[in-house]
């Protein structure tokens, strides 16, 4: 039922989708048989970028002009200038109003050359507008440039206006009354409150995740959202509006803005999906669109924004059609929160292919398709917020899943002391290990090698037991020590010399891991902490029936209550935590511990016996 319904809703919004976008190109199709009222206008191309009013004018009496019939200009990538005339003198009242509007948000520099006549004279007069002028534009910081007409315009000349954009070169010259500009400044303020209210919103509902989670997929979203607000604010004109002053700063990184809102969803995607870890094949493929974002800064330094933006489009929509492909492929893998994600993406990736329609021309820059990029990044994060706030519901139920079996293996445990006491010494002992191996590696790397040897033979030992096992062959516990006591050699080399007086027992089985952590004491703490060179012996042999076993050095030695403590509540200055758990692991299956003797200055022994026979427990033992 779940997958059917899951189809359904994606059906339900492609559906949506392309009929949006059909309702889109029928609505640019009606907007220019309306703007058909026989305007009159024309345009020339300036590729330089140099040419003055006189130089446009001669140009446009020569002849070499391209008519439009409507008030629509696509000239899409073109890094050129434009000049378009306007024929006051054609133009009806009706038609003419109080205001001209060139709707384009991200224009850069729009130039208005009004004939007027004042005392007399005839002249034309310039009014700048676009992000270029910054507060000096004269167009009283509106979304796109904005002219009004001069109280001294002779309305039987024509006038021109000057346009280039760094981003997109399609314009569209409209008409204005005054009630009609404050009703359009009211519905974009409206608008931008809204979509940017919503973006907010779903930053700070992202952030609040991470800050109770700590999940640094929702804080590396909360990135994406910010710089996708910057972004979508120039597009939309924002700062012109409201931040004049930043305009020119803000607006000529407009290229910059889109590539760190692609690097930043990057990073948000590779953590949502965990592609290291579960799709390490196309983690490749998207840390190397890293490289090709960063590539877009050789066209920024080479002072090509034009090329810039279009490298970035093609970019964007190539990274979303790869991301569309490996979401997919994470859904197929049982990745559920991959739904919403997809979901969320068709959205985007629809506002990235009319954003590259309108970049190059081939759809006109104007409201509809400026806003339809921008709602549908508010959908997406909607969809992707929704998504995360799932995959925090996941995250609780494996924290508190991991929490259970947390408490089950304790228990187990606590159920089981011999399997615990186990585990305890193991990590114990490969600490130790890998850091002689550690010290090796900066001075004898051929060394280190034959120690990993060591290392690897012991570890082949360990995995043959279960930590619930009570005894293994004594011949294998002699093989733990001597990997270790090799390695300690190597380290020390001439300071510690180890023998083995090792009778006839090959026959005898012993509890795991009793041998090594008693070598390793009079290792550590006889031994290496006495000047000179020092001894150990390990003796095994077998007496009435039973197995004796020796571990004597001739180190510093310890006091009485360091044996007490050492046997029954650890040493307070961190040695033998091994020896109190073999102590109590040989009290509990043989009925008898081990037995300390030392003299400080002159050495330490320690014994065991091991019987050969039935296990028993005696109660005093463990108690002493």
């Amino acid at each position: 039922m779940k997958n059917r319904f899951s189809k359904k809703m994606t059906a339900l919004f492609v559906t949506v989708i392309l009929a949006a976008q059909c309702f889109f190109f029928i609505g640019n199709t009606w907007g220019k048989s309306r703007d058909t009222d026989s305007l009159g206008l024309e345009y020339i191309e300036d590729k330089s970028g140099d040419m003055n009013l006189e130089e446009a004018q001669e140009k446009f009496e020569s002849g070499s002009v391209y008519p439009v019939s409507n008030a629509m200009f696509s000239f899409g990538k073109s890094a050129a200038t434009y000049w378009i005339r306007l024929p006051l003198g054609e133009l009806k009242p009706s038609i003419r109003k109080e205001y001209i509007s060139v709707y384009n948000a991200t224009v850069k520099r729009a130039v208005l050359y009004l004939p007027v006549i004042e005392n007399g004279n005839f002249r034309y007069k310039e009014f700048d507008a676009g992000w270029s002028f910054g507060e000096k534009r004269q167009d009283g910081g509106f979304f796109y440039p904005i002219f009004r007409w001069d109280n001294d315009t002779d309305f039987k000349e024509d006038a021109y206006i000057q346009l280039s954009s760094d981003l997109t070169q399609n314009y569209k010259i409209g008409f204005l009354t005054q009630d009609e500009l404050e009703h359009d400044k009211i519905d974009n303020i409206m608008l931008h409150g809204i979509l940017f209210g919503i973006l907010a919103a779903m930053a700070i509902l992202n952030l609040i995740i991470f800050m109770e989670l700590r999940d640094k997929a929702s804080l590396y979203y909360v990135f994406y959202i910010l710089s996708m607000i910057i972004y979508q604010g120039n597009l939309m004109g924002s700062c012109n509006a409201f931040a004049p002053q930043y305009s020119s700063l803000i607006m000529s990184n407009t290229v910059t803005m889109a590539m760190a809102a692609m690097t930043a969803f990057i990073i948000f995607f590779r953590e949502f999906f965990g592609t290291r870890e579960f799709l390490p094949e196309y983690d490749k493929v998207l840390r190397s669109m890293f490289l090709f974002i960063f590539a877009s800064g050789i066209f920024i330094l080479l002072k090509q924004p034009v090329l810039a933006n279009m490298y970035a489009h093609v970019l964007s929509s190539l990274m979303s059609i790869f991301v569309m492909f490996v979401a997919f492929k994470a859904h197929k893998r049982g990745f559920g929160r991959a739904r919403l994600f997809m979901l969320g993406w068709i959205f985007m990736v629809s506002g990235l292919i009319e954003s590259f329609f309108r970049h190059t021309g081939w759809t006109i820059n104007d409201s509809v398709t400026i806003n339809v990029t921008f709602i549908a990044v508010v959908i997406q994060s909607i969809l992707l917020s929704a998504a995360l706030v799932k995959r925090m519901k996941l995250l609780t139920e494996e924290r508190e899943n991991a929490l259970m079996q947390y408490r089950e293996a304790e228990e187990n445990a606590q159920s089981n002391e011999i399997a615990f006491l186990q585990a305890q010494i193991k990590p114990h002992f490969l600490y130790n290990v890998l850091n002689v191996i550690i010290s090796l590696c900066r001075i004898d790397s051929e060394k280190a090698r034959e120690l990993l040897l060591d290392l690897s033979e012991f570890l082949r030992h360990t995995f043959d037991f279960h930590n619930n096992q009570k005894l293994v062959l004594l011949e294998d516990e002699l093989e733990y020590v001597q990997a270790y006591v090799r390695i300690e050699q190597a380290r020390f080399k001439d300071k510690l010399d180890v023998k083995y007086e090792i009778g006839d027992v090959g026959h005898f089985a012993v509890p795991p891991l009793i041998l090594q952590p008693l070598v390793e004491n009079a290792i550590i703490h006889g031994i290496r902490k006495k000047n000179g060179a020092g001894k150990v012996i390990l003796r095994m042999y077998e007496e009435d029936g039973s197995l004796k076993i020796e571990v004597e050095d001739d180190g510093l030695g310890i006091t009485n209550e360091e044996i007490d403590s050492l046997l029954n509540g650890g040493w307070s200055r961190g040695k033998g935590i091994g020896v109190k758990n073999i102590n109590k692991r040989l009290c509990r299956l043989y009925g008898e511990g081990l037995r300390i003797e030392s003299v400080p200055e002159r050495g330490t022994k320690i014994s065991m016996t091991i019987g050969k026979g039935t296990i028993g427990y005696d109660k005093s033992c463990s108690d002493r």
